[in-house]
């Protein structure tokens, strides 16, 4: 299923909004996230969402070959490592990657790449607000002598 390109699963416009019902109602085997890789602050928002929905993911670098003209490099080795998920460098116009990206999807379809789950650790501030909005009481005790 081709989706329509977002950055986010918030809702906020129609794109959002099929994209995020697809994911949480159809429960994809996978989802095949192409993400611009001279942008990749923007674009790991929308990974980060489906990290915590625990969607497995394969990343998909498009573009790649810009970063490389800008004189920059991401190792895709660290990145994949560090994610937990295939990173997969790609041009797309160029059909450059896309054996490597085939690859990556029919092995972790067969189960022959393992996916890590990591957990995003948003700070003490955040973390504590999180768990009271999921509904656990949160509460301190002070211990005196």
């Amino acid at each position: 299923m081709d989706l329509p390109g977002t950055y986010s699963l918030s809702a906020h416009s129609e794109d959002e909004v099929v994209v995020r019902d697809f994911i949480i109602k159809e429960k994809p085997d996978m989802v095949i996230h192409i993400v611009d890789a001279s942008n990749l602050e923007r674009n790991l928002y929308l990974y980060t969402q489906l990290q915590e929905l625990e969607v497995p993911v394969i990343l998909a670098m498009n573009m790649s070959d810009i970063v490389d003209k800008k004189g920059s490099r991401i190792n895709y080795i660290e990145l994949s490592r560090l994610l937990g998920k295939p990173v997969i460098p790609t041009v797309g116009n160029k059909n450059k990657g896309l054996k490597e990206l085939l690859d990556a999807v029919i092995n972790l379809y067969e189960g022959k790449v393992k996916i890590e789950k990591i957990t995003v650790n948003y700070g003490e501030e955040d973390e504590l607000s999180l768990r009271q909005a999921a509904g656990y009481h949160v509460g301190f005790a002070a211990l005196r002598r």
